[in-house]
């Protein structure tokens, strides 16, 4: 089953001292075979001007950007940052988006009421991470910090699908 979100967002890029308002539509597509995959697409404040294409394709990384920089590897919390502005583990952004626990050890997470991942800190990149509500509910916030940007998302819209077209993880 893919959850697709569509989510307003904020850049604010801490050495630059710039705010980059945006789009961004997030697609994961989890296997029952543990294949993972997972589309960002960022655009800009319209939605009309595409930005950047981050694909995970389980331990593989693709990215494109406006400015015609492509990268195709292994996948790294720096190949993220060129996209998210904020280094995390590729893996770690299906967390992020879906808030079930981090498989990676290293991060320190809190959970609300409801058993829910509310707040979570990774010391070894100095990442800090606040979800508002439920991230498959309209209006539910999801803030990164980082020492070198941070990232705010708000959920516009929120759907599943059970037969998505898997060209739209290829490289």
């Amino acid at each position: 089953m893919a959850k697709i979100w569509s989510l307003s967002t904020k850049y604010y890029d801490k050495k630059k001292k710039k705010k980059y308002p945006g789009i961004t539509k997030v697609i994961i597509d989890q296997s029952k075979e543990g294949l993972n995959k997972l589309r960002l697409d960022v655009y800009g404040p319209l939605g009309f001007v595409h930005v950047g294409t981050l694909i995970i394709n389980n331990d593989q990384i693709f990215i494109k950007t406006m400015s015609g920089e492509r990268f195709e590897g292994e996948a790294t919390p720096e190949g993220v940052a060129r996209v998210l502005r904020v280094p995390i583990e590729p893996m770690d952004l299906f967390s992020l988006f879906t808030q079930e626990g981090f498989a990676d050890k290293t991060w320190m997470c809190t959970q609300n009421e409801n058993n829910v991942l509310s707040e979570c800190r990774h010391r070894p990149y100095d990442i800090m991470v606040q979800w508002s509500g439920l991230m498959n509910q309209s209006g539910t916030k999801l803030e990164l910090e980082h020492p070198r940007a941070e990232v705010r998302f708000k959920v516009k819209s929120y759907t599943e699908k059970s037969n998505l077209d898997q060209a739209l993880f290829s490289f």
